[in-house]
């Protein structure tokens, strides 16, 4: 994943210093830049907090993934106003075929 990030950060900057390719390379250059720093950054206090709380340094990962979670799921609607109504009505019609064997 970062390897990709920092190729697109590359290709970006080659084409917005040259003024070739995309007009929209400026703007591409200062994401890709955000997100690699993020990366990098991000690795740094990592190795950090590992030499300090040694295994439980893990938890900091997960209430960065359980606060993504938590504001994923506010943000989302309800699923059944999502899905198309021929989908809420498999799971009913696959119990109504099947019979038992004696």
């Amino acid at each position: 994943m970062p390897t990709g990030n920092l190729r697109q950060f590359g290709e970006a900057l080659v084409q917005s210093l040259l003024g070739t390719g995309n007009p929209k390379s400026k703007r591409q250059v200062t994401v890709f830049a955000l997100v690699t720093l993020s990366f990098f950054l991000g690795g740094l206090t990592g190795g950090d907090a590992t030499n300090i709380l040694h295994n439980r340094a893990i938890w900091i990962g997960g209430l960065f993934l359980l606060t993504a979670l938590v504001c994923g799921l506010e943000d989302r609607p309800p699923l059944r106003k999502t899905l198309p109504p021929f989908v809420l009505a498999l799971p009913q019609h696959s119990r109504l075929q099947r019979t038992t064997k004696m």
